[in-house]
């Protein structure tokens, strides 16, 4: 998708939200687009508000050049889709080292010879990306809680099970606790991942710091 096809679809369909339907792709994906093509033309070719969109001075210019390149442009890259009928190009993935050792990696065989013409990058670290600005189609991760971007997409692909343990000798010295508040009150091995400065830990715990 082009970034001037994304700005005709939006002047067209009259929102970011029906643009991103129409080219069946994401709002934030669409506004990026957008952007990208301001930054490159040097002007600001729409007035965004909460409720519409209007073209600018300059946009108005734009949009009218671009009108029926927008189209053949879209017409062009559904031909090349239909003929084509394969996925290709590059998918972009981001994945925790551990987890594309035991999960991703036995997968890579199989997927190579099922797509033979797609390019797979794969980005190991831990850290949150903005998946949008830095144009990853995939991120993976341990995740619990609603998306703090509402326009991104998110499927559980595996529930990864946690529990607390104790050996025997331990919980006759130090008795069994009845709600979570008491753990504060045992010798807890922490294991947390992070970087720079360690959290603060509760009294007598220690921690186990994994790195990358």
């Amino acid at each position: 998708m082009s970034d001037t096809l994304a700005f005709v679809e939006v002047v067209q369909r009259g929102s970011f939200t029906a643009a991103a339907k129409s080219l069946r792709t994401s709002k934030a994906r669409v506004s990026k687009k957008v952007q990208d093509l301001e930054q490159r033309l040097g002007v600001k070719l729409l007035h965004r508000t909460t409720r519409n969109i209007r073209l600018t001075e300059a946009g108005s210019i734009y949009f009218e050049r671009c009108r029926d390149l927008g189209r053949l442009i879209g017409d062009a890259e559904s031909a090349v889709e239909q003929v084509h009928g394969k996925p290709s190009g590059w998918l972009r993935v981001t994945a925790p080292h551990w987890l594309v050792s035991r999960a991703i990696a036995p997968l890579l065989v199989g997927f190579r010879d099922a797509y033979p013409e797609v390019n797979l990058q794969l980005l190991l670290d831990h850290d949150v990306k903005d998946i949008v600005r830095e144009d990853i189609d995939v991120a993976c991760r341990l995740w619990n809680g609603p998306m703090p971007d509402s326009n991104l997409a998110a499927r559980r692909s595996a529930d990864i099970p946690t529990g607390l343990y104790a050996s025997r000798t331990y919980l006759e010295q130090h008795g069994v606790s009845e709600h979570p508040a008491q753990l504060r009150d045992h010798a807890c091995l922490v294991t947390q991942l992070f970087y720079g400065r360690p959290p603060a830990l509760e009294r007598g715990a220690y921690l186990l710091q994994v790195t990358r």
